[in-house]
Parts: structure tokens; sequence; C-alpha cells
């Protein structure tokens, strides 16, 4: 389905909304939301349900009655179900401690420590009687500074001032979210001076019904939360797609030369050298950057290796398509040789001409006009869209680009052999089974978010639920890791088992894009199969649930010797005894794959 695609313009009009979310949302998945608020917030929903249009989403948005969180957080029943997939707190700092706001300049220090106590200790409630209810990740919203704190500018003198408290109360607040699983801060201050004071407040609306926010403070609002659902929930993009001319630099490279583009640290050249810098910043956080450029290829790598203001450099590049041809079979080229989805690929360019084709002809790919006369504004775009926002970044991320190219070295070097089984052999695979630990469930919890393809089940698991899994229920993790003669491959699978005393039920089972074609996907199966078997299970069973993406794994419990027993809601279930199960033949070089078991 395309996408409005209308990151970083203007809070849009009630109206546009409203005819934008009737063009398409009624067939997209429900996100549910709770909202808990001491102030009428009401007015956010139709920028909540914009915002979850974008990224594909129908939302449905409950709020709990005005002034009531603790209330709400602590009673059976109310908003919070058990199918909540987010949870909002607004707790205006003005409503819960009118002492730290307007009776500041009488109390003492210890006085506003033990106010600062009381009201993290109020938080800590809230967060406890939610966690009870559900394990749904909470976005709690910090609390705002004063415009025009008691003291005056005498105020931003002192150590203790009244915005410096309220800094204090924000940190013990962000420190009480992280001490509970799957509980975000959201950085309200930071929307504030993106708004900016004059466009943030409407001082009407708060004394009339305590609702102080204006649209364009709303819409920035549900922007920023929707930056950490899209995250939490694997709509984070993986790959952005850069145009070249007025993209990267200024100019047209074909009719001016290396010598006259617009690139340096002075206007007109400055705003695409600050643009490439933060382009490198999520190089740097394992976004994989290709180019797609109508030029000539050997052009364009000499202002990349020889211009002295280009901060990108050939190497950042893990991938390109320089030709003529049509933009659309590029960007698709472009996706099958990294080998992820259109739908994980932003690109941009500076033709509205490009850009309206790409939409049209790809509309899974973010496609984001960045006009010429607007350069300026580029870097902001860029960072403000949230499209790569992440909320963990790991060594493997870090990493990812070197593990792409490595990953072309591989094919490259299989075009030399014609019989897989001598191909594998060659590469002196190592194939690692671990049992997950706290130091392995960050990046498990990544794999369930981000693979589509070879994932028989897509459920997708925050860290704390795989904490909860492991303490909890009865569930044992496995991830799988690959290292070959071209290098470390990282983690590449998981595999979530729900543990009866005689059956092991496979709740999830996935292995990352990069490892397929090498087997290792069977082979992953075959040990954990061997493993419970010798301690004693009886049964095994698989589960598959169809999307849209994994088509290719519909049949691999029934290749690999499970047997189809019956549908269980949306998912087909497949069984296979482990008394009688025995590895198949050796007919794909598995054996050339050496192993190693760090289970418990």
């Amino acid at each position: 389905m395309k996408s409005p695609l209308a990151y970083n313009s203007p809070a849009p009009s009630l109206t546009e909304i409203e005819s934008r979310i009737a063009s398409g949302a009624k067939d997209l998945p429900a996100l549910k939301m709770a909202i808990l608020r001491n102030i009428t917030i009401e007015p956010i929903e139709p920028y909540i349900k914009y915002h979850a249009f974008c990224s594909n989403w129908k939302a449905e948005t409950l709020f709990g009655q005005y002034d009531n969180i603790v209330q709400e957080a602590l009673e059976t029943g109310g908003i919070i179900q058990p199918d909540t997939d987010i949870i909002w707190i607004f707790q205006r700092l003005e409503k819960c401690s009118p002492d730290l706001t307007h009776h500041f300049s009488s109390l003492s220090k210890n006085e506003i420590d033990l106010e600062i106590d009381r009201i993290i200790a109020l938080s800590d409630t809230i967060l406890k009687g939610i966690r009870c209810k559900t394990a749904a990740p909470i976005l709690w919203q910090a609390f705002e500074p004063l415009l025009f704190p008691s003291a005056g500018i005498l105020d931003s003198l002192s150590m203790n001032g009244q915005n410096t408290v309220i800094s204090r109360l924000n940190t013990s607040l962000k420190t009480k979210l992280q001490s509970f699983p799957g509980c975000y801060y959201v950085d309200i201050p930071l929307c504030l001076a993106r708004v900016g004071f004059n466009q943030f407040y409407d001082f009407r609306y708060w004394y009339l019904a305590k609702a102080p926010y204006t649209r364009e403070a709303l819409s920035e609002i549900a922007n920023e939360n929707f930056k950490l659902i899209r995250a939490l929930k694997g709509k984070t993009k993986k790959c952005l797609v850069l145009d070249c001319d007025n993209t990267l630099w200024g100019g047209v490279l074909g009719e001016e030369g290396i010598s006259r583009i617009k690139l340096s640290e002075e206007y007109p050249g400055a705003p695409y050298k600050n643009f490439q810098r933060e382009i490198l910043k999520l190089y740097e956080r394992g976004i994989l950057l290709c180019l797609c450029s109508k030029n000539n290829e050997a052009d364009i790598w000499e202002v990349f290796d020889r211009h002295p203001d280009m901060v990108l450099k050939r190497n950042h590049i893990v991938c390109a398509e320089i030709n003529w041809e049509n933009k659309a079979d590029n960007i698709t080229r472009l996706s099958q040789r990294l080998n992820i989805g259109l739908d994980s690929m932003v690109f941009i360019d500076d033709s509205l001409f490009e850009i309206d084709w790409i939409r049209q002809a790809l509309p899974m790919v973010t496609a984001l006009h960045f006009p010429v006369e607007e350069a300026v504004h580029a870097s902001v775009r860029l960072t403000s869209a949230g499209l790569f926002d992440i909320t963990v970044l790991s060594e493997e991320d870090k990493q990812r680009s070197r593990m792409i190219k490595a990953e072309f070295e591989r094919k490259s070097f299989q075009t030399h052999f014609q019989d897989i089984r001598e191909y594998l052999k060659s590469l002196n695979m190592t194939l690692s089974i671990h049992e997950a630990d706290l130091s392995t469930l960050a990046r498990i919890s990544q794999l369930t978010l981000r693979t589509n393809q070879f994932n028989l089940t897509t459920k997708r698991y925050q860290e704390n639920e795989l904490s909860n899994l492991i303490e909890k229920s009865g569930h044992r993790i496995f991830s799988a890791s690959l290292k070959d003669k071209f290098g470390d491959m990282g983690m590449i699978g998981a595999a979530i088992i729900n543990c009866t005393p005689t059956e092991m039920i496979l709740d999830s089972f996935l292995v990352s894009c990069r490892a397929l074609g090498r087997h290792i996907e069977r082979l992953f199966l075959e040990i954990l199969l061997s493993h419970f078997k010798g301690i004693g299970f009886k049964q095994a069973i698989g589960r598959y649930r169809p999307t849209l993406k994994n088509k290719q794994v519909e049949l691999f419990y029934t290749d690999n010797g499970f047997e189809y027993r019956c549908k269980n809601g949306d998912e087909n279930e497949y069984v296979l005894s482990l008394d009688s199960f025995q590895k198949k033949p050796d007919e794909e070089g598995l054996m050339a794959i050496n192993r190693q078991w760090k289970g418990a």
C-alpha cells in the first residue's frame, strides 16, 4: 500500500488527515493504544491516526479518564487490556506538582528533594501497576521546562534553579523508566525546542479545558512517539538510496565538472557537505548506503575518490546503480542484490519527476523529495524523519556494510564452483549455537523485529518480553552465529522454544536473509532437534503463520520430516516424533560445516 510519505512537512490539517486515512486505513493492521493523562490530550488523536497511517497501521486509541493515571494503572479492567500494543503517559508537572511549578521559591533544598522523591515514587507505583497487567511498551512523556521560571534570569545563574531541578527530575524519571522492562522516555523538551514556544502552547485552551498544546505541538509529539513505535515494532528502515547531482552535491556533474560542483565548508556548498555528514552518521549506525544516479559511473567515482570535500567515500557505499536506466528498475536491482525488501529502503532525490515515479512504480519504497532550492534544510529533514531510528545499537549493526560486502565476495567466489557441496566445504564455515543470556537478548530481539522472509511465525519480541519468556514461561531461546573464510557474519538466526514435559514447541524459528543459500536453516533445526531428543523430549511441534513476505518457508517443516497436523488460529501446526527423528542424507554438503554447541 502506498503511504502518504509526508514526513517533515508542516502539521497537516484535520480535513487532510481524515481524507488520507479514509482512502486506505480500513485494510491496515490495528495498533491498539491506551493513553493515560492528567491533561486534556484528546486533540492528539487525529495526529496519532495520521502517523500510524504513514507507517501502515490503523490506530485504535483509548483515553483514560482525566487526571486519573494512578487509578487507571492499578485498577482491574479499564483501558489497559491484554492486547494493548502501546501505552502513552502524559503527566504534566503543573498538575502533579504545584509546589515545583508555582511555589518553588518558597521551598528549601530538602523540600525540593522530597518532592522529587515523591514524584518518582508515584511514577514507580504507576509502572508497577501497569506491568502487572501487560508487557506492552510504555512511552512516558518527559516534563517540560518552564519558559519563565519563578526567579527570572536568576534561575539560569543558579546551580539549583527551577529548570535545573526539572532537569534533575527528568533524569530521575529516565533512570526509573530504565529500571522497568519496555519503558521509554519521550523527550518532550526536544519537541518544544523544535517547534518553538510561540507555536507550542495554546493558553486559551489550557485555561478553558486544560488542553495545553497547539496543532503543531500535537503533530510533533505524535511524530516523536512514532519514531519509538516504529523502532519497537520492527519498522526501522535498513537502506538509504541516494541520487548524486543536486543531492550529495550542488550542480550537475556532467555539465559542471568535478571542480565546479558545489561542495565545501562555505555556502552554497556547505549544506551538501553537512548533509553528507548526517548520512555518514547513519552509516556508522549500520544503515546501508547505496547510489542510484543517472550519470557516467566513472565520473561519480572520481568525485568520491578525488574531491577534497567529499565526506562520503567509495568504501561507505555498499552497492550502486549508476547508469541511464529507469530508477525504479535500478532500485529493484539494489533490493535484490542486498536481499532486503523494498519496504526497507528510503530513496532521496532532488527531482520530483523521479520521486513521483518511484512512488507510483515502487510504492513500498519510502521516496523523499529534497528539492535543490531547499538544500539548506536537507540535513534536518533527514534526521527529523526518524526513519532509521533504533532503540539498541549492536556491534553487528555497525559492521553491517562490511558483512554485505563480504557476502558479495562469497557470491563471486561461488561462480568458480559447479558443486554446492564443494563450495560449502571451501568456505570453511562454522555454525555456533548458543543458549540465550542477558548479553544476547537485545540482538535476538532485533532479529525477531527485522527478519521477515525466513521467519516461520513473524512474532515480534522486545528484549524484556524475551527475558520474561525465559524467567517465567518455561521457554528456552537459542541463537545461531556463523563465520567463514570471508569473515564473521555474527548472529544470523534464532529459535524460541516453549518446553512442556514432553514437547518442544517452536514458537519462533528464523534466519537472517544474509545467511540464506547455505542450508544453514536446516542444520540449525537439526542441531536443536537432536539436542532435545537427547534430553528426553518426545515430540517437536512446528508452527507456520503465513504473511506476504514469508512464502518461501511454507514447506520448511514438511521438507524436514514434520507432518501437517492442524490449523490453530492463523497458524499451521506440524508435528515430528523425536523418537523416530533421523538426520536427512547429506545431499547439501552440511557435513562440511563445522558446528559448535554452546547451549546449557
